[in-house]
């Protein structure tokens, strides 16, 4: 434990008076997430048979339907993890992919309302792109 959250320097830091500040702070804990950052190769894709082929591209490995800010992730970064992607921006891991390895990632674009193949077209015009990416832990620890 740091000095700083040691018994005498909190009493120190109330006055004297008796508190106890280490619950609260564990409390806090949460708000603050370790943050890590990484150099992914992040690719696009959308709910269409080119991108998701041989699956239907309705729900992602996880259960859920995609939509904006649905990230695949290889299976070292767990479901639920939080990632900062510059760019696109604030996305959650809830999706696999057959060539998700390693330090690629893959963003979702969904197609905008009466406009069919607009989030394919999105897709394409996003490409390839080596980015440092901002990884929020919010599971465990994940390995390098």
């Amino acid at each position: 434990m740091p000095d700083l959250l040691s018994r005498a320097s909190v009493s120190q830091a109330t006055q004297g008076k008796e508190m106890t500040v280490l619950p609260y702070i564990l409390a806090c804990l949460p708000l603050f997430p370790a943050q890590e950052r990484r150099t992914a190769n992040v690719s696009a894709y959308c709910r269409c048979s080119k991108c998701c082929f041989p699956y239907d591209g309705t729900k992602t490995a996880s259960g859920t339907k995609p939509h904006y800010g649905t990230i695949a992730a290889p299976r070292n970064i767990p479901f639920g993890t939080r990632i900062h992607i510059p760019g696109y921006g604030l996305g959650t891991v809830e999706d696999r992919g057959g060539a998700i390895k390693e330090n690629r990632l893959d963003v979702f674009f969904p197609d905008d309302k009466g406009k069919p193949g607009s989030g394919h077209r999105k897709a394409l015009r996003w490409e390839r792109k080596s980015l440092v990416v901002t990884i929020i832990q919010t599971k465990r620890r994940l390995p390098k």
